[in-house]
């Protein structure tokens, strides 16, 4: 039985790149090249774009008048089963945190060893992430950053749900009062001002009203 190959795309615009990959899928026997592009409009008027399982892709220079984001999204629409590899010079956190937000599949910087990339096409492969060891500890960095920037949009969410009367109280809690401070701050019974604390708890689900708290105080 003939052992199933991965296939690659190139989209770059420096000759030696594509080249340098092109001998690679030569000496590689789990590798199959399917094409090389110079640019992203290049790729995607080909017709073979869709043969291929990995396009190890640049992210520098807007090839063709496209740039690699444009290309990243078009690709993600036209056949999001198709996996995409940044391949670049930078290994800086601002241009990681892009290319993940995209939702790439890899991220390597082009000064690894061969058997970094190697290792990252066999990962993106087998459905796993692909990226430079030297950029794993950012890649922490950028998914908590990400998990905190989905947390404030979720607890925007939650907040925008409450009543101007059930704001009034949360703000009053994230400051610290009581249910009893409360209630004389707002002429009303204590048993008021707790029934408005288990509607914001109701409303909240399985989030934490600490959460909230959190979210008000950076807003």
């Amino acid at each position: 039985m003939t052992k199933r190959k991965c296939r690659i795309a190139v989209i770059d615009g420096h000759e030696v790149i594509r080249l340098g990959i092109e001998k690679l899928c030569e000496s590689a026997p789990d590798l199959e090249l399917v094409m090389t592009a110079g640019d992203g409009i290049e790729f995607l008027l080909s017709e073979k774009r869709t043969e291929c399982d990995i396009v190890i892709m640049e992210y520098e220079t807007a090839n063709g008048g496209m740039s690699a984001q444009t290309t990243i999204r078009r690709l993600n629409a036209e056949n999001p089963k198709i996996k995409i590899m940044i391949f670049t010079y930078r290994e800086d956190e601002e241009c990681l945190r892009e290319t993940m937000s995209l939702g790439v599949h890899g991220h390597i910087v082009k000064s690894e060893p061969v058997e970094v990339l190697l290792k990252a096409i066999k990962n993106i492969d087998a459905g796993l992430l692909g990226i430079s060891p030297r950029l794993s500890p950012m890649l922490q960095v950028c998914r908590a950053a990400e998990r905190e920037n989905e947390m404030i949009k979720v607890m925007g969410r939650l907040y925008d749900r409450l009543t101007d009367r059930e704001r009034e109280m949360l703000d009053m809690l994230a400051a610290g009062k009581t249910s009893r401070e409360i209630a004389g701050m707002f002429r009303v019974k204590q048993n008021t001002v707790n029934k408005h604390r288990e509607n914001i708890r109701a409303k909240l689900g399985r989030y934490n009203i600490h959460d909230l708290f959190l979210y008000i105080k950076n807003q």
